[in-house]
């Protein structure tokens, strides 16, 4: 288990950003296709825009802290714009199976 502050909070910021990724790419994108809702994918565009920003804070922050190497971070970064490969950070990072 992973007990740094930074670690867990950018596998949580992926989480999360991956979480509306998903709802952007398969409910509200549809909603707009299907149903001609385009407030669907403005509305959950604009989550997912604020929790990308999260995510690439959380990135930063453990370049700052110096909890991974710069190539993982540039991974990471890669992961986010993958769908579900967000759901997979710690084990790009940290190279094990999540718990």
């Amino acid at each position: 288990m992973t007990t740094d502050k930074t670690l867990k909070h950018l596998f949580l910021a992926g989480h999360v950003e991956g979480i509306s990724y998903l709802l952007l790419l398969f409910v509200a994108k549809p909603l707009e296709v299907l149903a001609d809702v385009s407030m669907a994918v403005r509305i959950a565009g604009s989550i997912h825009g604020l929790l990308f920003i999260w995510l690439i804070c959380a990135i930063i922050l453990v370049l700052y802290f110096k909890k991974i190497s710069f190539g993982k971070a540039i991974l990471v970064f890669i992961a986010s714009l993958i769908p579900f490969a967000t759901f997979f950070l710690e084990r790009i990072v940290l190279g094990r199976k999540s718990q």
